[in-house]
């Protein structure tokens, strides 16, 4: 059952909550901006006037609103470079995002797409009975995806590598041999600590 606030308690078989985020685009339609979720912007994050640059969560690049902090950093960027006529940041305006959840026990993360986009994509998991489980997209020696969850603070490194990017020959061949301790400095001996089989 729901119990509302202010109203009766009801009765339901499914309960889905929506969450997000809607731009506020109402004064640049007020100026004449072109719109539709966000405000509409190039690579630079100019809006249909060249003068007027938006970034965050009222802009709409490549029909994506963001909504995320490290979304708007990069955005930010992007509209720095431009205003101040600097050489662009490579990191572009979508950044891929990195999602971690803070809580005490358990470190958790997503970042990317986990799921493949190519026959050249490599899915590399843990071992069974792992003291963490993960799963990481690997794209032309980088890391393209990742979702892990393992014991307090072992994300530390592997934050640190998924901003730095590629991977070395010795990092890709020890988790082709399932020893994500190279990431994250978990002992590869530390196996299932709850003793859960």
């Amino acid at each position: 059952a729901i119990k509302p606030e202010r109203r009766p308690a009801m009765s339901a078989d499914l309960f889905i909550a929506a969450i997000g985020n809607t731009a506020n685009i109402e004064l640049a339609v007020a100026c004449g901006l072109e719109t539709r979720r966000g405000i509409l912007v190039d690579d630079e994050m100019r809006s249909s006037d060249p003068m007027i640059f938006a970034i965050g969560d009222c802009a709409e690049h490549q029909g994506e609103v963001g909504g995320l902090w490290s979304i708007g950093v990069a955005q930010a960027q992007l509209a720095a470079a431009a205003i101040l006529d600097l050489p662009v940041p490579s990191n572009g305006a979508s950044p891929l995002p990195t999602l971690q959840l803070k809580s005490a026990g358990i470190d958790l993360l997503s970042f990317g797409d986990a799921v493949a986009a190519g026959s050249d994509d490599e899915i590399l998991t843990a071992p069974a009975f792992s003291a963490a489980w993960w799963r990481l997209v690997i794209r032309q020696g980088s890391i393209a995806g990742a979702s892990y969850v393992g014991p307090p603070g072992s994300l530390g490194q592997f934050r640190s590598k998924l901003a730095s990017g590629r991977l070395s020959a010795t990092e890709l061949a020890a988790l082709r041999d399932a020893r994500i301790d190279v990431l994250t400095g978990l002992s590869p001996a530390n196996r299932d600590p709850a003793g859960i089989h």
